[in-house]
């Protein structure tokens, strides 16, 4: 690789190891994969089960596939959690403390949870805590499980339908009924202007 190279190369988004001895190796960059991955399978989601107009309903996709959503009361530091037993239908447990919009992207988040590990085993158990750290292990499953949400409530072709229409984040949450901070981020994911959180 020379320097006339090097600037198209560094613009994949690769990562190219060589040792001296060895044919080049190229190593994929995974988040993209997984980013992909949680996009895809939310769309397929919502094509299966016929849910193609906004606002989508999470529990009841959840409910569809035969999940239980449960409204709680959990402690503050508490978003959600995702409990698979087998012999027992899987649960999805919000907290009650939370906002309905809050509600719904936990629901979104959990179900993407379920989605990704309910291909692999029957039994799993999660609880989801706000602002907690997450551990290498854990990161590409909450990347997943992210996306997945965001891409299940606020689906790629009608957020660019809206943006085609002018209308602003704000606008746009309220027809996804999400909360105004999500929005922006998948907005952001996106590539589409929005304003600047400015965190206080």
């Amino acid at each position: 690789m020379n320097s006339v190279t090097a600037p198209a190369f560094l613009g994949q988004k690769r990562t190219k190891v060589q040792i001296p001895w060895s044919p080049p190796v190229e190593e994929i960059d995974m988040r993209s994969k997984v980013r992909k991955e949680a996009e895809r399978d939310a769309a397929r989601l919502l094509r299966t089960t016929l849910r193609l107009v906004i606002p989508v309903d999470s529990a009841a996709i959840a409910n569809e596939l035969g999940l239980q959503v449960l409204v709680m009361t959990l402690r503050e530091t508490t978003l959600g959690g995702l409990v698979m037993k087998p012999g027992d239908d899987p649960k999805i447990v919000v907290n009650r403390r939370d906002g309905y919009l809050r509600q719904r992207l936990t629901c979104a988040l959990e179900l993407g949870h379920y989605v990704r590990r309910s291909a692999v085993t029957n039994q799993y158990a999660r609880v989801d805590l706000r602002d907690e750290p997450v551990s290498t292990d854990e990161e590409s499953q909450d990347l997943y499980a992210r996306k997945f949400a965001a891409s299940l409530l606020m689906p790629r072709e009608d957020v660019r339908i809206l943006d085609e229409l002018e209308m602003d984040d704000l606008e746009m949450a309220l027809r996804f009924m999400v909360p105004r901070e999500a929005m922006q981020l998948r907005l952001k994911d996106l590539g589409v202007p929005a304003p600047d959180l400015e965190v206080a």
